[in-house]
């Protein structure tokens, strides 16, 4: 009695979304994914920080719909794509990041929801990530430092200072003033999600300071 009508929207990396519309006219996103931690994180992600960061999306939920062995569905309201801030799409970015990275730790703890740590991803796999980002001849493909980005991860694995961060802060999850795609967040150095933003962003090294103050 909840949708009238349902059109398949597009595939976002792994998952397939669906538009529906509920019987007052209102247009949600319906998302599945085959990995039910991923699935249980973006439920909670939309449902508890939306009604504290206008660049959240609502959730219909707190947990998802499961249907059959390993099929998981997180519905979440439809937002606008156009971008509407006065800010730069950058410091907008940085601004959400922020608070996100201040208070959001502290509202899921309030509600029990369960926050794995953020999994740094080994040396040998950032090598070979970095020769696939060579291969597609992307903007991403930076010069590969393996003492340097060996120091990071180690520093990244072995730090006390953690917040909530949401690991995924690519170009594609940013849809006009909001940050979506909330499987993937966890304890972790805010560098995690600063690191992909200036990276996204292609930012030179020479503005990270003056964008890292606007962040602080």
């Amino acid at each position: 009695n909840f949708v009238t009508e349902i059109s398949a929207s597009q595939k976002i990396s792994r998952n397939y979304t669906f538009r529906v519309k509920d019987i007052n006219g209102y247009a949600h996103i319906l998302k599945a994914n085959r990995t039910k931690e991923r699935a249980e994180l973006e439920a909670a992600y939309n449902y508890y920080l939306c009604t504290q960061f206008k660049f959240v999306t609502s959730g219909e939920y707190s947990s998802p719909i499961k249907l059959g062995d390993n099929l998981y569905f997180t519905l979440q309201e439809e937002v606008s794509p156009l971008y509407t801030e006065k800010a730069s799409p950058i410091i907008h970015h940085l601004a959400c990041l922020a608070r996100f990275h201040r208070e959001a730790g502290k509202i899921m703890q309030k509600e029990g929801v369960p926050i794995p740590e953020q999994v740094i991803i080994p040396l040998e796999r950032m090598a070979e990530e970095q020769a696939f980002l060579e291969r597609r001849k992307t903007l991403y493909s930076l010069p590969y430092d393996a003492a340097f980005i060996g120091e990071a991860l180690e520093y990244l694995e072995k730090t006390d200072y953690k917040v909530l961060v949401h690991g995924d802060v690519k170009n594609d999850n940013w849809v006009g003033n909001y940050l979506v795609d909330g499987e993937h967040y966890g304890w972790g150095h805010p560098a995690i999600d600063l690191a992909l933003l200036f990276m996204e962003n292609g930012l030179p090294k020479q503005q990270w300071g003056g964008y890292l103050h606007q962040y602080l």
